[in-house]
Order: C-alpha cells, then structure tokens, then sequence
C-alpha cells in the first residue's frame, strides 16, 4: 500500500482503510478545539456504510479528538499492457514499446525484429 495522500484523495483516487475496506472522501471541515482541519470519509462496511473522520495523514480521529487504529491508504493501482514477443535462437525477446490493447500491440508488431520471427502478443499486469 502507498502512504495516503490527501490531495489525491480529494481529487477522487480511491482511497482504502488499511484493512481494505474502500473509502471516499466527502467534505473537509475546521475543528474549533484545534483550529485543525479534519476530512470526512464515507467508508464502506458489510451492511452500512459509515461517515468517519480522519487527519490530514489520513489517522481516524475518534469523536473525543484521539487518534483511533483506523489507517487510510492509497492502494494499488493495476496496469495491464500488452508487449510483442519474437523469437531468436536462444529463447524469446521483447519489443521495446508497451501497447494498450492487444489490437495496438498487434497492429505495432513488425513481421520480425532484428531479424527474429514474431511469436505473439501478450498481456503482462503490474502494480505501482
């Protein structure tokens, strides 16, 4: 997981509880007790979802102003994109550009490179 991230958060990234409940933000207000802001997350639960409220680092503030065990964080984000294979005589290499879609990728490849025969097109996914 990556470390909250409040402007992200407002600017509607998804945002997550430390146990994987997802959460979004809704309003942001000023507390008088410490002149702090404070950021309200409708966070989603089983049968309800529920408003909570968290500090700038995304720490769960209890009604009394306590910290709580609650954590937000940004999760992952997933990426799939499809590269171009070729074959050569010592196993298989790769295109050097990513595509989109399996239709660009097929689009881009080029009967051979540098002389290898193409073999496919494939997806591969990562998270960053």
């Amino acid at each position: 997981m990556k470390p909250f991230d409040l402007e992200r958060a407002i600017a509607g990234d998804p945002v997550q509880l430390e146990d994987g409940r997802p959460a979004h933000y809704r309003f942001s207000i000023l507390r008088r007790e410490r002149c702090q802001p404070a950021h309200v997350f409708e966070v989603e639960n089983k049968f309800a979802n529920f408003a909570y409220v968290f500090n700038n680092e995304g720490q769960h503030l209890s009604s009394d102003g306590a910290k709580d065990e609650g954590k937000l964080v940004m999760p992952p984000v997933k990426k799939t994109v499809w590269v171009n294979f070729y074959g050569t005589p010592f196993g298989v290499r790769t295109g050097s550009i990513t595509h989109d879609t399996q239709a660009d990728a097929i689009r881009g490849c080029s009967d051979s490179y540098d002389s290898c025969p193409y073999i496919g097109s494939f997806p591969i996914e990562f998270e960053f």
